[in-house]
C-alpha cells in the first residue's frame, strides 16, 4: 500500500532511529504473546520469522519496543 508514503519512518527498518515504530511494536506483541498465539494456525509464518531471529535481534526490538512506549507516554512521538 502506499500509507507509509511520505512518511518520516522507513517502513524497511525495524530498529534504529529511522525505523517505523508499528515494525517494533508489531514484533515484540508477537513475542511477548507467544504463549496465547503460538498455536494459532494462521500465525505460523508469523512464529517461524520471529524463531529465525537472532537473539540479538530479538533483544533490540524489545528495546526499540519499550523506547516507543515512553515516547508514547510523554507525549514525544
Amino acid at each position: 500500500s502506499n500509507f507509509c508514503q511520505g512518511c518520516a519512518f522507513d517502513p524497511e527498518q525495524t530498529t534504529g532511529p529511522d525505523a517505523c515504530p508499528f515494525n517494533a511494536l508489531y514484533w515484540d506483541f508477537i513475542d511477548r504473546n507467544t504463549g496465547k498465539l503460538s498455536a494459532n494456525q494462521r500465525l505460523n509464518y508469523t512464529y517461524s520469522t520471529l524463531d529465525k531471529m537472532s537473539a540479538e535481534k530479538r533483544a533490540e526490538i524489545k528495546t526499540q519496543a519499550a523506547e516507543i512506549f515512553t515516547r508514547l507516554d510523554a507525549g514525544t512521538l
